[in-house]
């Protein structure tokens, strides 16, 4: 059976295993994490008892390798936002930021290159660690 190449990373350094080749293709890397950071419920029991609110996606970065950002889902955040969120991750850490309900729940996915531009624009690419982008299109909408 052939095999691909699949990278993990860690802590300590690069960790390469040996696994089936799809026959699809290559298999793309899977991360486990959390959907957004900033749950009250979740301190004191996810979080630390103590812990600041403000180290709470720190925190969180450092037990799973990905988190969503909802945020960009509500609203276009600002370049820096990305910056400040990509510099309390460890190298290796991914978000994967969800599109605008702008593009998804009104624009229907229809004639987007504007509103995709302006996603794009703020900041998303920031650091590379953002990938992938969901798009949460909802059932009650026809596309």
């Amino acid at each position: 059976m052939p095999t691909s190449t699949s990278r993990s990373s860690e802590r300590a350094g690069t960790r390469t295993t040996r696994t089936p080749a799809s026959p699809c293709g290559p298999r793309g890397d899977i991360r486990i994490g959390i959907s957004g950071w900033r749950y009250a419920p979740w301190r004191g029991r996810f979080y630390p008892e103590g812990l600041r609110q403000r180290d709470e996606l720190s925190c969180a970065s450092r037990m799973l390798p990905s988190i969503e950002l909802n945020g960009s889902f509500y609203s276009l955040q600002r370049p820096e936002s990305y910056e400040a969120w990509r510099d309390q991750t460890p190298d290796g850490f991914v978000f994967a930021v969800k599109g605008s309900r702008y593009i998804t729940h009104m624009l229907r996915l229809k004639e987007v290159r504007a509103a995709l531009a302006n996603f794009f624009a703020s900041g998303v690419l920031a650091g590379g660690q953002a990938r992938p982008h969901p798009l949460a299109a909802s059932a009650a909408h026809a596309l």
